[in-house]
């Protein structure tokens, strides 16, 4: 198998696991997974992975009702922003912080 398929194929397997609404797998995971199986460079299996992991985690909490990065939004982005800012922000902030629980399918 080409090694730029395996390398897709790390991208949608972050972004599967992450894209779970339950308790599951974490996408380091499936990283090292294909990090072994095929013997990858691993600085470009995290280049692939991560941006997977992000994406699946933005897609799954698009939908979520008020948490901690929305009301951290609230009380720091107090000046009217655009729609698309808020957003970005509550993406990158949604990323970095730990899953709340229990999580809402």
């Amino acid at each position: 198998m080409d090694h730029a398929l395996i390398y897709f194929a790390v991208f949608g397997a972050s972004l599967a696991v992450d894209l779970i609404p339950f308790i599951g797998p974490p996408a380091w995971m499936a990283m090292v997974f294909f990090l072994m199986k095929y013997n990858l460079n691993p600085w470009l299996v995290l280049a692939a992975g991560v941006p997977g992991s992000v994406l699946g985690t933005a897609r799954r909490n698009w939908s979520r009702p008020l948490t901690a990065p929305d009301a951290f939004l609230k009380r720091t982005l107090r000046s009217p922003t655009s729609v698309r800012m808020k957003r970005f922000a509550r993406i990158r902030i949604a990323s970095v912080l730990p899953h709340p629980l229990p999580v809402k399918p």
